[in-house]
């Protein structure tokens, strides 16, 4: 999956892969790729689905994220 995040930055990621991220809050977070969702239009939001470190799946925004490693 060819994902868009931040400011037009792509990052190559497969579900399964294990992340490393920041949001623009500053937090960073630990976890593993699920899948990736696109809203239709007038949204066109992509978001990412991540399996946590605390047994949660979280749903983030792409256009929230500032940094993505793939470790």
């Amino acid at each position: 999956m060819n994902i868009v995040y931040g400011r037009q930055k792509r990052i190559d990621v497969n579900p399964g892969d294990l992340i490393k991220y920041q949001v623009v809050s500053g937090q960073r977070f630990l976890g593993i790729v699920l899948d990736s969702k696109q809203t239709e239009f007038p949204q066109n939001l992509t978001y990412l689905h991540v399996l946590c470190n605390d047994d949660c799946v979280k749903h983030i925004n792409t256009n929230l994220i500032l940094n993505i490693e793939v470790m």
